[in-house]
């Protein structure tokens, strides 16, 4: 995590950060911030796997909830499905599954470029207000400048609005990646306004998106499609993504 997305969390998500230390090593960590909602939290916590039956993750927890003071009425949690240690877990809490989200993996070295692109153009605080346009018809959220200015200090972080011609005005699409380890990407936010929906950009958006990564020398992407997004799966499926994983999402009360 690059200080600058700390720097966004502490201080603009109200994130809160706890770790557990053993003979002076990191074994576990703890994050609680703002969720999808008022009074909603979302959790995370992690323990290595040689630590995981020592109570190190209800002790995280119960730090978190106390350093909060009951800000949270209510804490969204996310386990992988293959992680037994972690569905028992969130049994332990008393949390609730709520829905399931596919992990999807593509590699780039097996996948079929087509030649129809768009055009990118960065995000800055420039152009902030076409991006939150399509941001908040299919997500119904908006990043605000601070937030646009602290994501932008990470080189590993990039934005993108996607245009159909070189001089057009209006972007169709956007999207944002993450270099991960120099050759893996994870890919998220991708969005295509709502008036040109159904209509293939969303293909054409994502092979320029691998295009461009592969300029960058990335092998593999990685995104998150919710499990009852038919269509979406489909689509991504249809591009060559590979289910590798299911997350689980929780929601139950802070206690």
């Amino acid at each position: 995590m690059s200080e600058e997305w700390f720097d966004v969390m502490v201080k603009q998500y109200n994130h809160c950060v706890a770790l557990a230390k053993s003979n002076n090593k990191v074994v576990g960590m703890a994050t609680l911030m703002s969720g999808e909602a008022e009074g909603v939290g979302q959790l995370n916590i992690f323990v290595l796997p040689e630590h995981a039956r020592q109570n190190i993750g209800l002790n995280l927890y119960r730090m978190l909830i106390q350093r909060t003071q009951n800000n949270y009425n209510e804490l969204v949690a996310h386990t992988k499905r293959s992680v037994s240690s972690g569905l028992a877990f969130a049994k332990r809490l008393g949390f609730e599954k709520e829905k399931q989200v596919y992990q999807l993996k593509i590699n780039l070295n097996v996948y079929k470029k087509r030649k129809k692109c768009c055009f990118l153009e960065r995000v800055t605080k420039d152009n902030l207000n076409r991006y939150n346009k399509i941001i908040e018809e299919n997500f119904n959220y908006t990043l605000d400048e601070y937030g646009l200015n602290q994501m932008l200090k990470d080189s590993d972080v990039a934005i993108y609005l996607a245009y159909l011609g070189e001089n057009a005005k209006t972007p169709v699409a956007t999207f944002t990646q993450q270099v991960r380890n120099g050759n893996s990407a994870y890919v998220y936010d991708v969005a295509v306004c709502k008036k040109m929906q159904h209509k293939g950009y969303g293909t054409v958006v994502m092979n320029t998106c691998f295009l461009n990564l592969l300029k960058a020398k990335v092998s593999t992407v990685e995104l998150l499609v919710d499990k009852i997004n038919v269509a979406a799966l489909n689509f991504y499926k249809n591009l060559g993504f590979k289910q590798e994983d299911v997350l689980v999402q929780w929601r139950g009360r802070a206690n």
